[in-house]
């Protein structure tokens, strides 16, 4: 993860819409300045405030105790980036897709959890073989994300004995994720073994379609929703969860070798503490009224639990 992931949000006064509160704007009586003295922007790419569809150009706060400037470029590479919604599908432009920014919200987030559907192998969590994409190279960047929508635990998942992670768009958010830069083979192969199937035995979802209309069905299963979350960086952000709403099904508590998989790969991602870890997930339905919030902190600060044995056919999954 490079500065470059982080600055759209270190001192400016604009905000993306949908991105959360805004940032307030410090007073500094003059120029705001650098280090050396001149006046520092950052590029902010997406919708403004002021409703203006241009890359904006935001002057960004001066830094008053140059002595701490380390410790504060440290916290500005751990701040997650918030993922302006996509553009209504009438006004979208769809290029040819290289690459796409896969959003990581359940046991993903985690890279040694990723590296199994990548690389393939055998994970002591849920006992299971993976055999990995066809392209197992890992991913060419990683960053911590937030996305309009909420996370919620539902369905039981045989692997982990406990709920399984979904992402629902339509509701308030926003929800912590990592997001992964892949190709779009990559993206396919993991989506297959996520739905128990051998990589390569079908073919790759269709993401002009799924561009130019935001949502598409791929399948009927729990995971065969995608999901056009925005736009990072210049690559769409895609995930998938299933074709219910959060209020549509009745939620489960996630086991906790499940859900501190999500809580360490959320905390490594954006540099937190176990605590601010556990403020992002507590909320979740499945998670309220099944774990307090000091409880969860612990589990993710701690080691990880022993997954109960598996309770699948062979083939892989979560």
């Amino acid at each position: 993860m490079t500065d470059g992931t982080r600055r759209v949000t270190v001192g400016t006064g604009a905000r993306l819409r949908g991105a959360g509160p805004m940032m307030p704007r410090p007073e500094t009586g003059g120029r705001r300045t650098g280090f050396s003295g001149h006046p520092v922007f950052h590029r902010v790419r997406g919708t403004a405030e002021s409703g203006t569809g241009r890359e904006s150009r935001v002057r960004a706060a001066p830094f008053r105790r140059p002595a701490i400037r380390e410790s504060f470029r440290a916290r500005a590479r751990a701040r997650a980036r918030h993922v302006p919604p996509p553009v209504p599908p009438g006004r979208r432009v769809v290029s040819p897709v290289d690459r796409l920014w896969y959003a990581a919200y359940g046991s993903n987030t985690h890279p040694a959890r990723l590296a199994l559907y990548l690389r393939g192998g055998v994970h002591p969590d849920g006992g299971r073989e993976y055999p990995g994409c066809r392209d197992p190279r890992p991913p060419e960047r990683s960053v911590p994300l937030w996305l309009p929508g909420s996370l919620y635990f539902a369905t039981l998942s045989p692997v982990w004995r406990g709920g399984r992670a979904f992402y629902d768009p339509d509701t308030p958010g926003p929800a912590a994720a990592r997001g992964h830069l892949l190709r779009p083979g990559q993206f396919a192969d993991l989506l297959a073994q996520e739905m128990y199937r051998e990589p390569g035995t079908e073919p790759v979802p269709d993401l002009h379609g799924l561009l130019t209309a935001g949502r598409l069905r791929v399948g009927p299963g729990r995971y065969e929703t995608l999901v056009l979350a925005g736009e990072l960086d210049g690559f769409p952000v895609v995930t998938f969860t299933a074709p219910w709403r959060s209020d549509e099904v009745p939620s489960v508590a996630p086991a906790p070798a499940y859900l501190w998989r999500i809580g360490a790969g959320l905390r490594e991602a954006n540099d937190w503490t176990a605590e601010r870890a556990a403020d992002a997930l507590a909320g979740s339905p499945g998670v309220a009224g099944h774990w307090t919030r000091d409880a969860l902190a612990a589990l993710i600060a701690g080691p990880p639990p022993d997954a109960p044995p598996p309770d699948l056919p062979p083939g892989p999954g979560r």
